[in-house]
């Protein structure tokens, strides 16, 4: 995903290298909302990023994530399309350096210029 080193994050004034792309994904358990973390993914192929993101996601909500998978990152992706809602404002988890908030998408008909 990055062909070399990435500034992103909170450390510093100026930031903080990350050398991988580890994407926290939001989910949503019993007891509250919790990030588990799909690492490297620069590294591997969308087949194996969605079968560890499913796998994380049923551990998340039955209660049985390790630490090392939710504690750290480098950037959450937060989805609240599925409940119909258009748009949100996503709180970022420091020290990660972005979160991307993404709603419903709906079909609309543009008329031709």
């Amino acid at each position: 995903m990055f062909p070399r080193p990435t500034r992103l994050g909170w450390v510093t004034s100026s930031g903080s290298t990350y050398k991988n792309a580890d994407i926290s994904i939001a989910v949503a358990t019993p007891t509250g909302l919790i990030t588990p973390i799909v690492k490297d993914v620069g590294s591997k192929g969308l087949a194996t990023i969605s079968a560890e993101a499913k796998a994380l996601a049923k551990k998340a909500r039955d209660g049985k994530l390790t630490p090392n998978e939710y504690q750290g990152g480098t950037f959450t992706v937060s989805n609240l399309g599925m409940f119909e809602i258009d748009h949100f404002t996503a709180i970022i988890n420091p020290p990660q350096s972005c979160i991307l908030a993404v709603g419903t998408t709906k079909p609309t008909l543009l008329p031709a210029p």
